[in-house]
């Protein structure tokens, strides 16, 4: 997630454009633990529920989600 893991505060607020979609996907959304915490934003992470993944050193294996048939897209 990187710095996208520094919303996970504002994505919780019924307010946000992106509320809904949060809602849809935050039972298959993870976070980057070393992210969160480069960002300061642990505590919002862990209020939200959301799973943080920390296989290769403090980041998400790639090789897992692609083994775990994840589609990998990045902008």
């Amino acid at each position: 997630m990187g710095r996208a893991s520094s919303g996970c505060r504002s994505l919780r607020n019924p307010d946000s454009d992106y509320h809904d979609l949060y809602k849809a996907i935050r039972e298959h959304a993870a976070v980057c633990d070393f992210c969160a915490s480069a960002f300061h934003v642990e505590d919002a992470v862990d209020d939200s529920g959301l799973t943080t993944l920390a296989e290769y050193d403090g980041h998400p294996s790639i090789r897992d989600l692609v083994d775990d048939d994840y589609e990998i897209i990045t902008f």
